[in-house]
């Protein structure tokens, strides 16, 4: 890595700067810069405004490494750092228990209103000249010539049906 790099004022930076700084910060991401790398990185992440949007997730993963680094500097064991940064107390872990259970019971309240309403409206029908016809038999009426005004033939079994669909198919 070109150490000669210098940490910019929040000015413009050419082709060539923006290229050298998405080229580390992508190192960062694979694991491999090292501390002083690192260090150069977080300082360039905090000189740079929050208007510019190609940095900001930069910016935001240097400020939760800042919080880890803190953190693990007052003794705070690895295993808990990410519980610690948003404690939840037994207040809060009761009131999302019963936000989920409500959650839950709403859901299935309106998967039930809905199933209960569908089912009700199911049933046979169909437009015919604009006008809906629930009549059973003159949907079916309906069906029966619609497939004969196309030429369907129904053909009375399975091994008919299969014949017909693979004297179809190209022989090989």
């Amino acid at each position: 890595m070109n150490h000669s790099l210098h940490i910019p004022l929040p000015t413009p930076l050419t082709e060539e700067e923006r290229r050298m700084w998405h080229e580390l910060e992508s190192r960062f991401y694979d694991a491999a810069t090292t501390e002083d790398e690192e260090e150069l990185l977080f300082r360039f992440a905090a000189s740079r405004s929050d208007a510019e949007v190609e940095w900001r997730e930069l910016r935001a993963v240097m400020g939760v490494v800042a919080v880890g680094r803190r953190r693990l500097a007052c003794g705070v064991e690895p295993s808990v750092l990410a519980s610690a940064l948003v404690p939840m107390g037994r207040s809060r872990r009761l009131l999302w228990s019963w936000m989920t259970a409500a959650g839950v019971a709403a859901a299935v309240f309106v998967g039930a209103v809905l199933t209960l309403h569908g089912s009700r409206q199911h049933g046979s029908y169909a437009y015919i000249d604009g006008q809906r016809i629930t009549d059973p038999e003159r949907v079916m009426e309906a069906m029966l010539d619609s497939w004969e005004a196309v030429g369907y033939q129904e053909t009375s079994t399975v091994e008919a049906q299969l014949g017909e669909m693979f004297d179809a198919l190209p022989a090989d």
